[in-house]
């Protein structure tokens, strides 16, 4: 196709008018992505210092760079979650991270020059959070910024930038969002944090931009180990400080079953579907050691945005369902989750991390994948500009109401790339660019793009119904409020429901509340997941409130719902086992009865058979009596 263009174009090619000869020539100019560097001028005005730290986990390299951070005047620190911005946005403003400047080796050799005990005591800096689903403005004039890589600027100029986990730059779904970032951030200092495997593919995306690069390795700070022996599938072997790694929701929770009831120790979860706030909570139970939360069981959500005090890192599997299929881990994925063990600093034995599996069969894999090296990232994912997709639009037929959907299947057909670049998988935002097409046609471009772009998680028919929901009261220029959707309606009632139970734990009148019967297990999971998809719509509304806020004006509201629902979230996860304690109590009730039954019914089979035998006896004694002489 992109040579029919080249050919299309070519006076006398074609018996077309200049003006459409013109049109074609626009919509290759548009397509052609070679120099994406080249769209973001404020960033090539400068001459950058590019410094990249990279290592495995726990190795100390995003606390170097976030020192860096702490010592600018303007900063910025961009994360792949917006778990981690709001832990780097609280420990700016606390003053937990130490303001001062690394040594930047130029050479690849290592550099973890100890920090200076005589150094001043920290002071909290001024930094203010945006997110996709949250801001909080520390003051006006905040010099510090902490966001989600989404949410970064690159028409604002900085002195230091910081961008996390830059491996995601070979990321299908999200990848261009750190490719812009590299590329486009207007920084002085850039500091990259990740793994050495995107060394070379920066270093070809450094070559374009004429910046300077200097590369920063890390090592371990403490020893990571495969054991020599799996857990033999017994569960039993489970001990404090364990994580127990499983991928899917419903393994989460069996095992969490599981092992309460087999070691006695009490078990913390955290999964991609649990809100971050939920996730840090259940972080903290786990981290603390008068909690009572003794083991955590979780997904590959602790991979990135979690500090567990993991001693021990337990495989369920070293495969994952990827909506399709099971496909095996990457190196990358077991070395990030297996890594979470034995964090420096959060350990006071000495203790070195361990990793190990629930199977035999797997261990040897598990081996093997820790002692490898993962291959080079050998290419970035980008996504054109609003700017050149706007252009694209005009050009199209429909002009200048076109259809978003038919934009992204323009650039897909006709996109022309470098090698090391590949075009960002626009299968994600397909339904949701089709949904805004259908609903909210009347809208121009840039807000149908924008919409498209909201967190709509694939598959989840029900928060696509409350999208909408939301578009079709929007489409038709009215106020959109929580109340005009009746799935949140609905949802809402298991809120109220699980409300009234916290309120019947808390403020027991009259019997006890532990003798009150609670919820069975079935229907608590079943509370759970209305409550997470609740949470996902207030999530998407609050979205679209800070992007459309005369529309969406409920934003408060929306606030205060979301953390009644996060808290009712916790109360359930903290009380699951309760539901399944009362269940195996009422079960072994009933087992008692029904024996108490047998027994009894064997007591009269018994006795009947006692009272048959002397009425025999009583008889025979009568016929022998009336035949005596």
């Amino acid at each position: 196709m992109t040579r029919f263009l080249a050919w299309a174009i070519t006076p006398g090619a074609l018996d077309i008018s200049p003006s459409e000869r013109q049109s074609l020539a626009n919509i290759r100019a548009s397509t052609d992505l070679r120099f994406p560097a080249e769209w973001y001028p404020l960033a090539r005005r400068v001459k950058r210092k590019i410094i990249m730290h990279v290592g495995p986990t726990n190795s100390g390299k995003t606390h170097r760079a976030l020192q860096a951070l702490a010592a600018a005047k303007v900063g910025v620190y961009a994360g792949p979650l917006r778990l981690l911005a709001h832990e780097v946005w609280e420990r700016l403003n606390t003053g937990s991270i130490t303001a001062a400047k690394p040594k930047i080796s130029t050479t690849s050799g290592l550099d973890l020059v100890p920090e200076d005990s005589t150094a001043a005591p920290p002071i909290g800096r001024e930094c203010n959070l945006i997110t996709g689903e949250e801001q909080r403005v520390v003051s006006a004039d905040a010099g510090l910024l902490s966001c989600t890589v989404e949410m970064l600027q690159t028409n604002v100029r900085f002195d230091v930038a910081v961008i996390d986990e830059i491996q995601m730059l070979a990321d299908p779904e999200r990848g261009s969002s750190w490719t812009q970032a590299v590329l486009g951030v207007c920084a002085d200092e850039v500091h990259l944090c990740g793994e050495a495997t995107s060394i070379p593919l920066v270093e070809k995306m450094v070559k374009e931009t004429g910046d300077e690069l200097v590369i920063n390795r890390y090592e371990r700070l403490t020893p990571l180990v495969c054991a020599k022996q799996s857990l033999e599938n017994d569960l039993s072997r489970v001990r404090k400080g364990d994580c127990v790694v499983s991928f899917s929701r419903n393994g989460i929770f069996k095992l969490k079953r599981q092992i309460e009831k087999v070691t006695g120790l009490r078990c913390a979860v955290a999964y991609g579907r649990l809100p971050p706030e939920v996730r840090s909570e259940q972080a903290r139970l786990f981290n603390d050691p008068d909690s009572g939360y003794d083991v955590m069981v979780a997904s590959d959500a602790i991979g990135m945005g979690l500090n567990l005090k993991i001693q021990r890192v337990i495989f369920e599997t070293l495969d994952k369902w990827d909506g399709l299929a099971r496909v095996p881990l990457s190196l990358s994925q077991i070395k990030q989750i297996a890594g979470r063990a034995g964090r420096f600093g959060l350990h006071t034995d000495g203790s070195v991390g361990e990793a190990t599996t629930l199977l035999p069969a797997d261990l040897s894999r598990l081996e093997e994948a820790l002692a490898s090296a993962p291959p080079p990232l050998d290419h970035a994912y980008i996504s054109p500009t609003l700017a050149l997709l706007t252009r694209l639009s005009q050009e199209l037929i429909a002009a200048p109401r076109s259809n978003a959907a038919a934009v992204y299947e323009t650039i897909s057909t006709f996109a022309i790339l470098k090698p090391h670049y590949s075009l960002l998988n626009f299968a994600r935002d397909k339904e949701s660019t089709e949904l805004v097409s259908k609903i909210a046609s009347n809208f121009g471009l840039r807000d149908r793009l924008s919409l498209a772009g909201a967190p709509l998680p694939a598959r989840d028919e029900l928060v696509i119904e409350v999208m909408a929901a939301f578009l079709r009261r929007f489409a038709q220029y009215q106020s959109v409020e929580l109340e005009t959707c009746s799935e949140i309606v609905r949802l809402r009632e298991s809120l109220l429901t699980i409300e009234k139970l916290a309120q019947r734990v808390e403020n027991p009148s009259g019997a006890s509340s532990t003798k009150a019967a609670w919820p069975p297990a079935r229907d608590m999971n079943q509370h759970l997941g209305q409550l997470e998809y609740l949470h996902k719509s207030i999530v998407l509304y609050i979205w679209l409130s800070y992007r459309f806020p005369l529309a969406f004006a409920g934003q408060t509201e929306a606030m205060e719902l979301k953390d009644r629902t996060e808290r009712g979230i916790q109360f359930i996860l903290e009380h699951m086992g309760l539901a399944v304690q009362d269940r195996e109590a009422r079960v072994r009730g009933g087992a008692e009865r029904t024996q108490r039954e047998k027994e009894g019914r064997k007591f009269e089979w018994s006795m009947g058979r006692e009272s048959i035998s002397r009425n025999q006896q009583l008889m025979n004694a009568r016929k022998r009596f009336a035949t005596a002489p």
